[in-house]
Parts: C-alpha cells; sequence; structure tokens
C-alpha cells in the first residue's frame, strides 16, 4: 500500500506498509452447553472478520482498517495496519454447525456449542 506523509513544509514522500499477520490474544473457558472463545482484535470491525471451520480446525482472520481509509489528513503515522490470524483445533464433541459469533468493542466471541450427546446433565434419582 502506498501512503503519502505529509510534512510540515508541505511536501510528501510515498512509504510501503504491508500489513503484519499476528497472532491474537484468546480466553477460552468451558460451559455446560458450550466452549466460549474471546479474541481481542481492536480495531476491527464485524465486516473485517472472517470465521470458518475447516477439517477440525475454527480459523479466524481479520484485518484492521489501514490508515489510508480514514479521512484524516496525517502529518505523522507510525502505527502499522494489521491483520490477525489464529487457528484452533475443536473436539469431535463440538457442535460446529451451530458456532455464533458476536463482535463487541474490539472482541470476537465464539460460541460453540456442545454437541447433545456430551452436554453434562443431571440425572434424576429416584426414591422407592
Amino acid at each position: 500500500m502506498n501512503e503519502t506523509v505529509k510534512r510540515p513544509n508541505g511536501r510528501g514522500t510515498q512509504q510501503q506498509r504491508e500489513p503484519v499477520v499476528v497472532t491474537p490474544r484468546a480466553d477460552i473457558w468451558e460451559t455446560a452447553e458450550a466452549l466460549v472463545i474471546e479474541i481481542d482484535l481492536p480495531g476491527v470491525k464485524a465486516d473485517n472478520v472472517d470465521v470458518h471451520f475447516d477439517r477440525g480446525e475454527l480459523t479466524v482472520r481479520a484485518k484492521s482498517p489501514t490508515p489510508t481509509q480514514t479521512a484524516r489528513s496525517w502529518l505523522a503515522l507510525e502505527f502499522q495496519p494489521m491483520d490477525y490470524e489464529r487457528v484452533f483445533r475443536l473436539s469431535p464433541d463440538l457442535d460446529v454447525s451451530k458456532v455464533a459469533a458476536e463482535m463487541k468493542k474490539g472482541v470476537l466471541t465464539l460460541f460453540v456449542p456442545k454437541a447433545e450427546n456430551f452436554r453434562t446433565r443431571r440425572i434424576a434419582v429416584k426414591a422407592e
């Protein structure tokens, strides 16, 4: 991507900036009904997130907006665009056909339900 960096004297220079691919941090926990994965994706909007499942792996890819996508006139630009990628190998006891995803304030939350026959159930004990 080419960007013009303006200097106070009004002249600009062209800089080549390639996005860096980073592995985002994630928190994972289990409930009786599902596996919950929260992934930090700062600056990323929901329409720039791709979540897909293939061959036992849940893959999350995301792109942060590049500074040229904003309406600002930059005097200096030190932040580098980032792409995010994280892969999770999932257990076969999860029902990946019902995965739900939600993006809120830079955090992607994935709800991966357990398959019905693998959910924790309480079994009532009858008295005589």
